[in-house]
């Protein structure tokens, strides 16, 4: 029987030595960096950038950095939803093997306008950025189109049926999901995007069960991406942990929000 194509989630480590040096949230030094990394990294060589963290050793040099300018090409992988061939035959692999154990699968729905494209954000020091990981697996990219809920994995695009669309009202979307590999009563998710910024498009992302478990998670269009700076996760050499954002109050930046009704 055919296989689906599973994401597998995995989160690489970078070992070495002990770190030489340590600095949080300092102050970019210019001549120390660009011997570290080079010119490889977007504004990493400006005197205004802030490094979050940074670590070298005598086997990687590991520097987290917010990067306020657009020209990096780290924003511009984030920002690139273009299928190449991988991505394309994962996702059609995963569409057919949906459509084969349930006919109905993919019946086209009304867009109701809703962003095609879409990127997670997170919260530093009170403030929304974008994010380049360490392992571009984990860049978090979501895409709805007329059928389907795209998830974007490490293995590629992973999309699962749209059942319906319901647009509550201009700051309020209900999405129905179907994951028809599992025939209980929770193989439906229901996806609820709030706009709480009409603005920037910035909006949380609702997903829940019918068990009553539920979780969250915020994302901007892609349109809305140049609004936003960028932190950048950078190793010349190997992957590292992924870093850890600030916990959000989601139920609380809802209730906050003059959208939430």
């Amino acid at each position: 029987m055919q296989q689906i194509l599973i994401p597998l989630l995995l989160i690489c480590m970078c070992a070495g030595k002990q770190a030489a040096a340590i600095s949080t949230s300092d102050k970019i030094d210019n001549n120390q960096i660009a011997r570290v990394v080079g010119t490889f990294s977007g504004d990493i060589n400006k005197a205004d950038t802030i490094i979050i963290h940074k670590e070298i050793t005598n086997d990687y040099r590991h520097i987290i950095y917010i990067d306020k300018g657009h020209d990096s090409q780290e924003y511009k992988w984030l920002v690139d939803f273009q299928f190449n061939e991988d991505n394309r035959s994962t996702y059609e692999a995963n569409y057919e093997y949906f459509k084969k154990e349930k006919a109905a699968s993919f019946k086209k729905q009304k867009s109701l306008g809703l962003p095609k494209h879409w990127l997670p954000v997170y919260r530093y020091k009170n403030a929304y950025y974008l994010y380049a990981p360490s392992d571009w697996g984990n860049a978090g990219r979501r895409i709805v189109n007329d059928s389907a809920f795209v998830y974007w994995y490490m293995d590629g695009p992973y999309p699962v049926p749209l059942q319906s669309v319901n647009k509550v009202n201009t700051y309020k979307c209900v999405l129905s999901i179907a994951d028809h590999l599992h025939n209980d009563n929770d193989s439906i998710t229901t996806l609820t995007l709030h706009i709480i910024d009409p603005i920037s498009k910035l909006t949380i992302f609702e997903f829940s069960k019918a068990s009553g478990n539920s979780h969250y998670q915020l994302y901007i269009p892609v349109e809305s991406a140049d609004k936003f700076d960028m932190i950048i996760n950078y190793c010349n050499n190997q992957k590292q942990m992924e870093y850890s954002f600030e916990k959000v109050d989601y139920v609380k930046l809802l209730k906050d929000s003059d959208n939430s009704k």
